[in-house]
Order: C-alpha cells, then sequence, then structure tokens
C-alpha cells in the first residue's frame, strides 16, 4: 500500500487488515522494489522473489498472479505508476483517492 500520510496510525492500521507493506510518498525506485520483495517474501511466493532477486533492476518482474491496488490522487502519477504495474502482468486496482 502506498500513502500519502506520514501518520504510523495509518501504517498500523493497514497492517492489522493485512497489508503486508504501506510505503509512504515520494515513491523512488528502491524503495519500491524493497517492497515488492518484502511483500513476496512475506506470502512465499518464492519463484517470483527468486526472479527479481536474480534480474537487473532494469528487469520487468513477471509477478503475473499478483494484485496491487493503486490508490493516487495526482492523474499523472497515477498514469505512470498504472503503466509500469502493467508492465509486470500484475492484476491492478486503481481508485483516485482512499
Amino acid at each position: 500500500m502506498v500513502t500519502g500520510s506520514d501518520r504510523s496510525e495509518v501504517a498500523e492500521h493497514a497492517m492489522s487488515l493485512g497489508i503486508v507493506t504501506v510505503l509512504g510518498k515520494l515513491i523512488i525506485a528502491s524503495r519500491l522494489y524493497e517492497g515488492i520483495m518484502a511483500t513476496l517474501k512475506e506470502n512465499k511466493i518464492t519463484a517470483a522473489a527468486k526472479t527479481l532477486e536474480t534480474n537487473k533492476v532494469t528487469d520487468v518482474p513477471d509477478l503475473i498472479g499478483l494484485r496491487i491496488l493503486l490508490v493516487e490522487g495526482n492523474k499523472i502519477n497515477r498514469l505512470l505508476a498504472a503503466d509500469l504495474v502493467k508492465k509486470t502482468k500484475a492484476g491492478i486496482i486503481i481508485a483516485k483517492n482512499g
């Protein structure tokens, strides 16, 4: 989950609902990568995690079977993020706000 809030109770609530990884904005490639790796390892999706670990960071990981909830208020950021996620073949649900 990505949130614009820096309040710790938002992250705690999300995790109590079963959300494994909560990222605050500003999303940079390394933080997104670390979040994906933590989620994959938590869910024991070892084949996908191994693919991510062995590929170059510039390679697009194959995330078929995963679902990603993208919540972003800014239209341009939403379009860019959705395009990045679609390249991974993961399912995506897009919301304009939380």
